[in-house]
C-alpha cells in the first residue's frame, strides 16, 4: 500500500511539473508581466491627468503624474515588505495573533491607535511570559547562568507588565476638580430659594407594592406564577419586523414568546388610600436583556407613591440587546416601546372601570405622565404621538384609538430619531416635557433630548412648559440602580475615569427633586415649582453641589426673534422688525449644533474681539414697532445662550465707520504702531487646563420714547464657559468630544431693573441690544429671545 501511494505521488508530481512547465508563466514571462502592469497603470494615470492639462499645464501635470506613481509605488513596496515580514512569523504564532485581534476589536476597541497599542501590549507581555515559562520547562538544568538570568528577567518583566495593566484596568480613576461655576460666582446675587416643600421628601401615604404580568414568565416569578394581577399578551408583529431569522428564533427560545405575544409586565408602587391618584408609567431603555432593568426605578416608585402617585415600572427587557444577538438584533424598535406603553394604559383604563378590581377608580386617568430612560426616553415621545393619531404612521392597517390624557413626559438621557415615524422625527404639541442629561454620559455623549425639546410646539390656549437640566459629572446609568456607574460593559468601561462621577445616591437625588417637582407642577398644577426649572439656584439647598444648566420655555412666551422665520439676517420674527450689527467678528444664523447632528432649531452666532482695539463697540440690536409685545414691569425678558468653541478674530477695518483716522499718513502711522504692539505683546495660546474667562456683557432695552435700560448679563448669571469633560483615564483614549455647546436659559424680571434713573416705559418696549463691552472676546450662540407676561 505504501509503495502504491509513493508511486501515485511521484506520478502526480511528474504530471504537475509537465503541466506547470507548459502552461504556467516562467521567470521571463513574470518579468514581462510585471513591466506590463507598471506600464498599464502609468498609462492609466497619464490618461486621467491629461484632462487637466488645459487648466494646469504640462509641467504641473507631469509632476503630478510622477508624484502619484511614486507614492503608489512606495505604498505598494512597503505593503509587500510587511507581508513578507509577516510571512516569516511562525504559523501558530500568527494564528494566536489573529485570534486576539477580533477579540480586541469587539471588546477593547476605541481609537484605532489605542486599540493597536493595547493589542501590542497584550501580545508582547503574553509572549514574554509564555516564552519564558516554556524555556524554563525545557532543559532548564542545561542552561548557563546568563541564559537563565535573561529568561527569568524576561518572565519578571512580562508578569510585572501584566500586573500593571490589570491594576490600571481595575483602577477607577481619580476625582477631577470642578470647573468654575458661572451661576454661583461671587459677583452674582442669587435668587431667593423656593419656600415650598422639597418634592424629594417622602409623602404621607403608606406605599404598597404589586406586580402584574401574563403569569407564564420563564425567568421571573413576579411576572409568572407570583404575579399579583394577570394581563393578556399583545400582538406587536405589525410594528416589529426585525424579530426574525436565527437570532429571532434564539430570542423566542429564551423568552418563550415571539413578537405576536408580547407580555404586559410591570411592577407597581401605589399609595394606600381612596384616590384617585395620578398615574405614572416608567420605562427603561436598552441594556442587556438578561440583566433586567425594570427593578432599577424602585427608588423613584417608592418616593412618588408616598406622595400620592401610582407608579408602574414597565418591563420591556425582551426588546433589549441580548445574548441571543448572534447573527442579528432588533432594529428600530423604539416604536414598539412607545406603543406598548399605550397598551399598558389600556389595561389601567380597564381596571379603573371594574368595580371589583383592586384599582377600581384608584387611577386618575385625567392626569397621566410617562417617564422613559435612554431608548425609553425616545419611546415616551412616540407614545404621546401615537396617542393622538387614528392610524400607525407607517401602516394605516394598524388603527389606533387611545386618546389618553397624557399631560407630561419625562425623558432621562434619551436618544432621538432611532425610529422616525413616516421618515420624520417625532413632532409633538401641547404637552409638558422635561429632560435630564449628564455631561459624563459615556453611552449617549450628546444632549439628544434637545432635539425633541425643540420639536414641541405650544398653542395659544395651552398652559404648560418644557424644560431641561444638564448635570455636570452625571452619567447615563446611575438614574437606574441596576445599571449603576458603568455605561457600557467591561473591558471598555475600564478606560473611563469613574471616580469623578457624582455618587449614585446624589444623582438619584437630583432626579427625584426634579421629577417629583415636575409632576407637582404639571399634574397637580403647583405652579410655584416652575421656578426650579427656570433656575436651579432656586432649589440649591435641595441639590448636591455640581454645575447645572437649565433650559426652559413656557407657553405664551412672546418671541421677538426665534431665528426660524427666514434667511435674512436683518429681520426678526415680529412683522416689520429689523436687526443691526456693528463691529462684530462673527454674525451668522444656522442650526444650533450638537456633538451628534444638530438640535433641530436655529440660532444666531455672534462673535466679537476688541482686545487690541478699544475703539470698537461690538453690538447686536433688534428693533420692532411699539406695542407689538404685550409687556409690563412684571414681565420677564428671556433668552437662551451658549458659549461655543469658535474663536473671534478682530473684525475687518471699515473705513466708513472709522472716526479716529482720516488722513493717509495717520493710517500708516497707526498701522506701524499696531504692528509694533502686536510684535511686542503677541497673545500666547491659553493653557489647556486654564479656566476660560466668564462671558459677560451689557443688555440694553429701549422703549418707544428712546429711553434705555442697561444691565449686565451677570445680573442673572455670567455665561457658563464650555464645560470640558475628561471621560477617560488618559485623554488620548477618549473618542467623544471634550465639550458640547449647551444652551443656558437666562431671565430678567423687569421689575428688578431700575431704568438707569429714567422713566422707562416697560409697557412699550421697542428694542433690545447685546452690547459686548465687558468681556474682550467671545463667541456665543443665541436662541429664542422673548418676553413672558405675568
Amino acid at each position: 500500500m505504501k509503495k502504491f501511494i509513493t508511486r501515485l505521488k511521484h506520478s502526480f508530481h511528474l504530471v504537475w511539473q509537465k503541466f506547470s512547465g507548459n502552461v504556467l508563466p516562467g521567470k521571463k514571462a513574470r518579468v514581462g508581466a510585471t513591466i506590463g502592469i507598471f506600464a498599464g497603470f502609468a498609462i492609466t494615470t497619464l490618461m486621467v491627468t491629461l484632462s487637466y492639462v488645459s487648466s494646469l499645464g504640462w509641467v504641473v501635470i507631469s509632476v503630478m503624474s510622477i508624484g502619484l506613481l511614486a507614492v503608489s509605488f512606495g505604498i505598494a513596496w512597503l505593503s509587500v515588505l510587511l507581508l513578507r515580514l509577516l510571512n516569516r512569523i511562525p504559523f501558530w504564532l500568527m494564528v494566536a495573533l489573529l485570534v486576539g485581534w477580533p477579540v480586541l476589536m469587539m471588546y477593547y476597541h476605541t481609537k484605532m491607535p489605542v486599540t493597536l497599542l493595547i493589542f501590542l501590549t497584550i501580545s508582547t507581555l503574553s509572549a514574554m511570559v509564555g516564552g519564558s515559562l516554556w524555556l524554563i520547562r525545557k532543559k532548564w538544568g542545561k542552561r548557563n547562568s546568563l541564559n537563565r538570568s535573561l529568561i527569568l528577567g524576561n518572565l519578571i518583566i512580562g508578569l510585572a507588565g501584566i500586573i500593571v495593566f490589570l491594576v490600571w484596568m481595575i483602577y477607577p480613576g481619580k476625582i477631577i476638580e470642578m470647573p468654575a461655576n458661572a451661576s454661583m460666582s461671587e459677583e452674582v446675587i442669587l435668587p431667593p430659594h423656593l419656600d415650598l416643600e422639597n418634592p424629594a421628601t417622602a409623602g404621607p401615604f403608606e406605599v404598597k407594592y404589586i406586580t402584574y404580568g401574563n403569569g407564564t414568565d420563564r425567568h421571573r416569578e413576579e411576572f409568572g406564577e407570583a404575579a399579583g394581577l394577570i394581563t393578556e399578551t399583545v400582538d406587536g408583529s405589525g410594528f416589529l419586523d426585525s424579530w426574525k431569522g436565527f437570532s429571532g428564533k434564539m430570542r423566542t427560545k429564551y423568552f418563550g414568546f415571539d413578537q405576536k405575544e408580547l407580555p404586559l409586565n410591570a411592577r407597581v408602587w401605589y399609595p394606600e388610600g381612596i384616590g384617585p391618584f395620578p398615574l405614572v408609567l416608567v420605562v427603561h431603555g436598552n441594556h442587556l436583556a438578561q440583566d433586567f432593568s425594570d427593578p432599577g426605578y424602585e427608588y423613584m416608585g417608592e418616593l412618588l407613591a408616598s406622595r400620592g402617585y401610582i407608579v408602574a415600572s414597565v418591563d420591556e427587557n425582551f426588546l433589549n440587546g441580548s445574548y441571543t444577538n448572534m447573527f442579528g438584533k432588533l432594529e428600530n424598535e423604539n416604536n414598539v416601546r412607545g406603543w406598548l406603553l399605550l397598551k399598558h394604559l389600556q389595561v389601567w383604563r380597564g381596571w379603573n372601570c371594574e368595580p371589583e378590581h383592586l384599582f377600581f377608580e384608584k387611577a386618575d386617568m385625567d392626569n397621566i405622565a410617562l417617564i422613559g430612560h435612554s431608548r425609553g426616553g425616545e419611546a415616551v415621545g412616540h407614545a404621546a404621538l401615537f396617542n393622538r393619531l387614528p392610524f400607525y404612521p407607517d401602516n394605516a392597517l394598524e388603527t389606533f384609538d387611545f386618546n389618553f390624557n397624557i399631560r407630561s413626559l419625562i425623558a432621562i438621557a434619551p436618544v432621538d430619531g432611532q425610529y422616525q415615524p413616516a421618515g420624520i422625527r417625532t413632532l409633538l404639541s401641547d404637552i409638558n416635557y422635561f429632560t435630564l442629561q449628564g455631561s459624563h454620559d459615556a453611552d449617549l455623549t450628546s444632549y439628544q433630548a434637545m432635539r425633541q425639546y425643540n420639536r414641541i410646539e405650544f398653542s395659544d390656549d395651552f398652559d404648560g412648559f418644557k424644560a431641561g437640566l444638564y448635570i455636570f459629572f452625571a452619567n447615563h446609568g446611575q438614574f437606574n440602580s441596576v445599571w449603576g456607574n458603568k455605561d457600557m460593559g467591561a473591558p471598555k468601561i475600564n478606560y473611563f475615569n469613574l471616580k469623578q462621577l457624582i455618587p449614585e445616591k446624589d444623582q438619584q437625588k437630583i432626579a427625584l427633586v426634579y421629577i417629583s417637582g415636575f409632576l407637582e407642577a404639571t399634574l397637580r398644577q403647583a405652579s410655584g415649582y416652575r421656578a426650579m426649572f427656570m433656575d436651579h439656584r432656586t432649589v440649591r439647598n435641595w441639590l448636591p453641589e455640581t454645575i447645572y444648566l437649565n433650559q426652559y420655555e413656557q407657553s405664551g412666551t412672546q418671541f421677538v426673534c426665534d431665528f426660524t422665520e427666514d434667511l435674512d439676517l436683518s429681520t426678526a420674527s415680529l412683522p416689520g422688525s429689523f436687526i443691526e450689527g456693528y463691529d462684530l467678528s462673527i454674525w451668522l444664523e444656522k442650526r444650533i449644533p450638537l456633538n451628534w447632528g444638530d438640535s433641530d432649531t436655529r440660532g444666531v452666532i455672534l462673535g466679537w474681539n476688541f482686545k487690541d482695539n478699544d475703539t470698537l463697540q461690538p453690538c447686536y440690536n433688534i428693533l420692532w414697532q411699539p406695542c407689538q409685545i404685550a409687556s409690563n414691569s412684571n414681565s420677564l425678558l428671556v433668552f437662551s445662550m451658549a458659549a461655543t468653541d469658535d474663536k473671534a478674530d478682530p473684525p475687518p477695518n471699515n473705513n466708513e465707520n472709522d472716526n479716529n483716522v482720516n488722513e493717509e499718513d495717520e493710517k500708516d502711522e497707526s498701522t506701524e504702531v499696531e504692528n509694533e504692539k502686536d510684535t511686542e505683546t503677541e497673545e500666547e495660546p491659553m493653557d489647556a487646563d486654564e479656566e476660560p474667562e466668564l462671558v459677560d456683557f451689557t443688555v440694553q432695552l429701549k422703549d418707544a420714547s428712546g429711553n434705555v435700560c442697561n444691565f449686565p448679563l451677570s445680573k442673572c448669571s455670567p455665561l457658563q464657559p464650555l464645560l470640558k469633560r475628561k471621560m477617560t483615564k488618559w485623554s488620548f483614549m477618549q473618542t467623544s468630544d471634550e465639550t458640547e455647546s449647551i444652551q443656558q436659559f437666562l431671565y430678567f424680571p423687569l421689575n428688578e431693573l431700575d431704568g438707569n434713573g429714567q422713566e422707562f416705559d416697560f409697557e412699550n418696549i421697542a428694542g433690545i441690544s447685546f452690547i459686548f463691552d465687558r468681556t474682550p472676546t467671545g463667541v456665543v450662540a443665541v436662541n429664542k429671545i422673548g418676553f413672558i407676561a405675568p
